[in-house]
């Protein structure tokens, strides 16, 4: 036994001994092993840092050249201007050593402007305009538009400075010639400020602060960055940086130190920033690409796959991260001489816009449903008003006892053909059309390559959001005539049971009788038994395409004026109490569906000075009062049809009629309690009548309303200016008192010329139809840029002037132009008894749009419409008015937050570049100046 005991011991130990052989010839062969991986990875990581400081020093002499290049132009077109500017004045006399210096400042200047020369920097707020705060520097209120005079910008004049209009009109506005003919000259000069610019820019110094006050001037409220947009910046920046902060670098790896962005440093095993992408200015996305295609070199260098990108993420509303694909384009470091020039155009136009738009911005909410009938009336106020030709003005008496001017509009019609004649040159300018119509496109395919990218992460996005689809989110329809807010069924029910119920009723005074409704329809020969919708005939059909006045034919049944007087009129013998429980059973309709809205514009002349009085007691008498509907005023252009008849006399007379009974109850609303009460639903007021008649282009010096004694109907201009202007001043009125501000939004765009749209792009907060915007690029992104509302309705437009599969609508949708859906005319057009529905219906098939287009297109009604903020809080968001994710909340409008992003940062982009545009022209000295 202990023998073999003994050998069992023996083999034991060899057995250890070999295994630990093994073991340790093992270990050797994966050091030897690891030893040729590191070296192996050393030296791919040596490549790589080679091919990164050879990639960098191209870039560097690339750069080199750019600023040579941009020099060398910089000096050949001064040359240019000063021999130009030799030419022209008479003190050409500048030595060689003057020339010699001023383009060497200007060679400087132009490496300010780009960035790259030490010592002069310009800092983005003052770039993009946005460091004024409660007043420029001169003190002035900031909603006052005021620019360099040489620049030929307008400016907005305050109230006290009212009666000098005159006086200043050399200083302010666009010189034009009187010939009326359409001509375009566009002379860029070196501004006086220019000079300057040239004489103190020094590259050893910082920027003279009044060189850097004259490039940071205050922008159009259109090109200044929303708040939204800012905070994103913000937001992105630090979290780049703080994750940048946190990576280390080859050199971190080995020696143990770190470093980040923050100190110059690239990080380096980094993709780009999860938010870069989204709100990352152009320079730092070509960063991102820089990091994330070291990344895929190090890896192809390794023998590793490369990895993958990480799509960039958007933060929801309600804090979630949702990932997205982007396209991005960036913009050129400098633009040309002709993009400057047109950047310098529209931001004139868009100054336009500025000068002549009412703030409403603290006007009172209207009234939505029942009103207060019992509340105490306000006594009567010491404003005074008096009708300065054509427009009122509101006086109230000073300190001293004289009457002061105190509300005022913001210009006389001279100053407003001006500004008009000036942008239609701007319009029609050649390469504004050609720069307009490549950012429109642009936009459009940016959209498309969107919803292709993105479609089913929004569907999903949607189908997240609880109990929220497209039949219960919020829509308004925009633009319906009130007359016609019924379908043609819902009018033959009600005809029909008014004649087995109340035949003897009576209804009209014709041919010195009194009627009653039986007697009415046997005078046309007609029985309730026989009625039916093919007999009522007010069916649009192909017999009213270009016909305007077939279609208003449409509105008399059976083609009876006594009909539709009897019917669908609010003034005849009856008092309107047909129409009124019409209204009453279409207003149940809208409140049992509950998410439909509608806004009815109803009609005043202007023939009496009654009218109003009239309107209003209709409206309470009947308590025609709904949670879903507010009210619109339309104001037919019919002078010349009153006129031929004899009623009127001069236009003045149709402008009293309208507003003196508006300023009257506003002054002292026990003069007119229920009109009082009736104004506080009003929303807005609209202009209307066939806009394709011919009409004669209004010049520069028209004679005024009360001198308008001919047969010719005034211009679509002369009408808009006219009843802007009394608005604007009821308007600032009101909100004085604390009252709600009625809105300018009148059909345009329809038919006719371009001059319309030009007139509302100044005057306007919504339009109706617009669509003549396709035929002027300029125009449509100027409505592009100041996200005008624009309410279309392609059915109807199907019936009068555009083909259905010719509607601009998807076009305007994709570019990203503020437009909802609205029916128009349901009694002639709709079938159904949800019209806005059938509407959307309609577009939907047509145009294939997704259900993300069309919850869009929902919420855009409701930004259009004029419904007040609570209400706006409650269907869109808290914070509605802003851009992007913060102004949208799925859970109410079942819009993605992914399609609020994408449209809130294409908008951004365009305004980037016309900022960018006109910053580089500020600083070479560059302005415009048109005249015909």
């Amino acid at each position: 036994m202990s023998d073999t005991d003994g050998h069992a011991a023996r083999a034991s130990t060899i057995i250890a001994l070999a295994l630990t052989s093994l073991v340790a010839y093992a270990s050797a062969r994966a050091l030897r092993s690891a030893a040729r991986d590191f070296a192996t990875q050393q030296s791919a990581l040596l490549a790589t840092m080679t091919a990164l400081e050879r990639r960098n020093a191209e870039a560097s002499e690339t750069r080199r050249r750019e600023r040579e290049r941009n020099a060398r132009e910089k000096r050949a077109w001064d040359s240019r201007a000063q021999k130009r500017m030799s030419g022209e004045e008479a003190d050409a006399e500048t030595t060689d050593s003057e020339k010699l210096g001023r383009r060497r400042s200007a060679t400087e200047a132009d490496e300010v402007a780009s960035g790259r020369t030490s010592g002069a920097t310009t800092s983005p707020r003052a770039i993009g305009g946005d460091d004024v705060e409660e007043g420029g520097d001169d003190g002035r209120d900031v909603r006052a538009f005021d620019r360099d005079a040489s620049l030929g910008t307008p400016t907005k004049r305050s109230l006290t400075h009212a009666t000098s209009w005159d006086s200043n009109r050399d200083e302010t506005e666009t010189e034009i010639d009187d010939d009326a003919e359409l001509r375009t000259q566009i002379d860029v000069v070196d501004s006086p400020l220019a000079t300057k610019f040239h004489k103190r820019l020094d590259v050893s110094v910082e920027v003279d602060p009044d060189v850097q006050a004259f490039v940071g001037s205050p922008l159009p409220r259109a090109l200044s960055k929303s708040e939204e947009h800012k905070g994103a910046m913000e937001r992105a920046n630090s979290a780049f940086l703080e994750r940048a902060s946190t990576m280390s670098t080859p050199e971190s790896s080995v020696h143990g130190t770190a470093s980040s962005s923050k100190n110059g440093q690239t990080p380096w095993p980094a993709t780009p920033d999860a938010s870069m992408a989204v709100s990352f200015k152009p320079a730092d996305r070509s960063m991102g690409r820089e990091l994330f295609q070291r990344v895929v070199d190090a890896d192809v260098a390794s023998g590793e796959s490369p990895r993958r990108y990480t799509p960039p993420r958007v933060m929801g509303a309600g804090g979630s991260e949702l990932q997205y694909e982007k396209v991005a384009t960036e913009m050129m470091e400098t633009l040309g001489h002709e993009c400057e020039e047109v950047c310098l155009m529209l931001e004139y136009a868009l100054g336009l816009r500025d000068k002549w738009l009412f703030d409403d911005s603290e006007a009172a909410c209207p009234v939505v449903g029942i009103p207060n009938k019992s509340e105490t009336l306000a006594t009567k106020s010491d404003h005074a008003f008096k009708m300065i030709d054509g427009v009122v003005h509101v006086y109230r008496p000073g300190e001293n006892g004289d009457l002061e001017l105190v509300h005022a509009p913001p210009g006389t019609a001279t100053n407003f053909f001006h500004d008009l004649h000036a942008l239609l040159r701007v319009q029609s300018y050649g390469p504004s059309k050609t720069f307009c119509h490549k950012r429109l496109n642009l936009t459009e395919q940016k959209f498309n390559l969107h919803v292709m990218l993105n479609a089913d992460r929004e569907f999903l996005e949607q189908k997240q959001a609880p109990h929220r689809d497209f039949y219960n989110v919020r829509k308004v329809d925009t633009h319906i005539h009130h007359s016609a807010c019924m379908n043609q069924k819902h009018l033959l029910r009600f005809i029909k049971s008014k004649l087995k119920r109340e035949p003897h009723e009576l209804v009209i005074y014709r041919d010195g009788k009194f009627l009653n409704l039986r007697e009415v329809f046997e005078s046309i020969g007609m029985t309730a038994y026989e009625l039916n919708v093919d007999t009522l005939d007010m069916r649009a059909d192909k017999n009213t395409f270009h016909r305007f006045d077939r279609f208003n034919l449409k509105y008399n049944p059976m083609g009876q004026s006594r009909l539709r007087e009897i019917f669908i009129k609010q003034d005849n013998l009856i008092r309107g109490r047909f129409l009124a429980e019409l209204t009453k059973q279409v207003c149940s309709d809208l409140e049992a569906n509950k998410y439909t809205m509608a806004e009815y514009r109803i009609s005043i002349y202007g023939r009496k000075a009654t009218e109003w009085d009239n309107l209003a007691a209709w409206v309470l008498n009947n308590n025609v009062y709904s949670e879903n509907i507010v009210w619109l005023i339309q104001i037919p252009r019919l002078y010349n049809v009153y006129h031929a008849g004899g009623t009127m006399k001069s236009f003045q007379q149709m402008l009293d009629n309208i507003f003196i009974p508006l300023f009257e109850v506003t002054v002292d609303p026990s003069s007119h309690p229920k009109l009082h009460t009736f104004l506080q639903m009003v929303v807005g007021v609209d202009m209307v009548d066939d806009e394709s008649k011919p009409e004669r282009r209004p010049s520069k010096h028209m004679r005024v309303p009360e001198a308008w004694d001919v047969q010719h109907n005034p211009a679509y201009a002369y009408y808009a200016y006219y009843v802007y202007a009394n608005l604007y001043t009821l308007n600032a009125l009101r909100v004085s008192k604390g009252l709600n501000a009625i809105a300018f939004r009148p059909h345009a765009g329809e038919a006719g010329d371009i001059d319309h749209l030009c007139a509302t792009y100044m005057l306007c907060k919504n339009i109706a139809h617009g669509l003549n915007l396709r035929k002027s690029p300029c125009l449509q992104y100027l409505y592009y840029l100041s996200q005008i509302p624009i309410d279309m309705s392609p059915l109807s437009n199907n019936s009068l002037f555009v083909d259905y599969h010719k509607n601009p609508f998807p076009q305007y949708f994709a570019r990203g132009l503020r437009v909802s859906l609205s029916t128009d005319d349901p009694l002639m057009i709709h079938m159904t008894k949800e019209p806005l529905v059938e509407e959307y219906s309609v577009a939907a098939q047509v145009w294939k749009l997704s259900a993300a287009d069309l919850c869009e297109i929902a919420k855009t009604s409701v930004l259009n419409s004029g419904f007040p903020r609570a209400s706006k809080k409650h269907w869109v968001s808290d914070q509605y008015w802003l851009g992007g994710t913060r102004g949208n909340d799925i859970q109410k409008t079942n819009v993605p937050d992914l399609r609020a992003h994408f449209r809130d940062d294409v908008l951004e982009t365009e305004k980037a570049l016309v900022r960018r545009g006109v910053v580089q022209a500020r600083q070479k000295g560059r302005e415009i100046k048109i005249r015909g």
